[in-house]
């Protein structure tokens, strides 16, 4: 990934210790998407995470599509896609 890409989209997290022993620090993300995770030169423990396109599945079919959307229960918008 780009360096530019990825400063945009970098979270930043700032730790002060405690004492001057070393830490230990776990960070458990859950990705909707497939990615790879690749080690990142020069960083260790750091690491690059690379989407990964799944193919198309049976269901990936275009067809028409009712949008709706509800607030609280009550349904504030609907909109058609088509997007064929």
């Amino acid at each position: 990934m780009p360096k530019s890409a990825s400063r945009r989209s970098a979270s930043t997290l700032r730790l002060l210790p405690r004492t001057l022993q070393p830490q230990q620090l776990a960070i458990e993300i859950d990705l909707v998407e497939a990615v790879l995770a690749r080690p990142r030169e020069g960083s260790p423990g750091a690491f690059d995470l690379i989407y990964k396109p799944e193919p198309p599945g049976q269901l990936d079919i275009a067809q028409r599509q009712l949008w709706e959307l509800f607030l609280f229960g009550e349904k504030v918008a609907e909109w058609n896609y088509d997007p064929r």
